[in-house]
């Protein structure tokens, strides 16, 4: 941990130093970001644990773009912070992106901390292996922590070459027993244990060759190393409550995005092959998404979402998703995406988020999100009296 923290020092003055000391003149200096206010409201009243009806938080994020060299070279700076009125590891603050890239003609490296994302999917990102999920943040799995990272990218005729070297790993987030959206009985950090005898200090590396050919937009990749999403063991801890233990074997990891874009249509599909862990598997999600522009004259997009997803783990059931979207294409970029996952045997999960504009620096941000029979045996059977509405006011600055 000790080492790992001076590297993070020793990047951080590095890329500071390479900012103030960059040769010629400054290309773009540019200071951005936002501030939230965030309220959700649990519509089933007190958690299972009693924990509480509602809950405040507020989030920050700055962000710093330096370049110069003729936009050859820059730095990008973005961090994160919030603080709960619920949950202690809610409360939290992360570096999102701290990285130097020089950037050729036909090639590019980047160095420091960053965030990568792959997959084509509306409903989860199966291939999305880089980055380890943020879970205090949403449960969706969208929001990620920054890896740090040595990333080369090789531009040529046939596609893109990306490699990525990963050193320092790190852990997913969990609720706390204050929390709500979390798991029952509460995943124990302290308990936690890996694979690999070099546990945090594993280096994972991965590839990846993307391209585009006629309406196909694809990628294929290999990673190999410490799995972002652990395996979660029923344990009990110190005091003798139940927990369960996050536990992060050593994997293999072959995958493919793809995507095909005819006129109203896109055609998706995402497959991984995971071998090593605790739970090797094979999983498949295959969807499209059809959109009817401009109805009735009105401006209106509506996109029609059909997912899915096939998973042999035993405790994951196959899942289908339908979902709708609604753009407006008003000055305010107002949208609503509504949709639902649901398996036979778990039960489903619904879901609505919305957001709008306000005036040039304010936006409007509306989810909801309601599970409904999920059975006792499930790894989210903890959420089904977690019902909320969220809404969150963002300053832009």
């Amino acid at each position: 941990m000790t080492r790992r923290r001076g590297l993070a020092r020793a990047c951080a003055v590095g890329l500071i130093w390479a900012g103030v000391l960059a040769p010629g003149p400054v290309s773009a200096l540019e200071l951005s970001g936002f501030l939230a206010l965030e309220t959700r409201l649990f519509i089933e009243g007190e958690g299972d644990a009693g924990q509480a009806t509602e809950n405040l938080s507020l989030s920050f994020e700055p962000e710093i773009y330096h370049a110069w060299d003729d936009h050859r070279q820059s730095v990008q700076v973005t961090l994160f912070g919030r603080v709960d009125s619920s949950d202690s590891r809610r409360t939290h603050a992360d570096v999102r992106e701290l990285y130097w890239q020089y950037a050729a003609s036909s090639w590019e490296v980047s160095v420091g901390w960053k965030k990568i994302f792959w997959g084509v999917t509306e409903s989860v990102h199966i291939v999305d292996v880089i980055n380890q999920t943020d879970f205090v943040e949403d449960p969706d799995a969208e929001e990620k922590l920054g890896q740090a990272m040595v990333q080369l990218s090789l531009v040529r005729p046939w596609g893109i070459w990306d490699f990525f070297v990963l050193p320092g790993f790190r852990r997913r987030t969990f609720a706390g027993p204050d929390g709500r959206i979390r798991t029952l009985p509460v995943v124990d950090p302290e308990l936690t244990e890996f694979q690999s005898s070099k546990g945090e200090d594993h280096v994972d590396w991965a590839v990846r060759w993307s391209h585009s050919v006629g309406i196909f937009d694809f990628g294929l990749h290999h990673f190999n190393g410490t799995r972002r999403d652990p395996f979660l063991e029923l344990t009990r801890n110190a005091e003798g409550d139940e927990v369960f233990k996050p536990i992060y074997g050593q994997v293999q990891q072959f995958g493919l995005d793809l995507q095909a874009t005819t006129g109203p249509w896109l055609l998706k599909l995402e497959a991984v092959d995971v071998d090593g862990g605790r739970e090797p598997y094979r999983r498949i999600l295959s969807g499209f998404e059809r959109t009817f522009f401009d109805l009735a004259g009105k401006g209106l997009d509506l996109g029609v979402l059909a997912e899915y997803s096939n998973d042999d783990r035993r405790a994951r059931p196959n899942t289908v998703f339908l979902g709708t979207r609604l753009t407006f294409n008003d000055a305010q970029s107002t949208d609503l995406l509504a949709g639902a996952i649901v398996s036979q045997e778990q039960g489903a999960v619904w879901s609505i988020e919305g957001s709008r504009r306000l005036g040039d620096s304010w936006k409007l941000n509306l989810r909801a999100r309601a599970f409904v029979d999920i059975p006792p045996e499930s790894l989210i059977s903890g959420f089904l009296n977690d019902d909320y509405v969220e809404i969150e006011l963002v300053k832009f600055f």
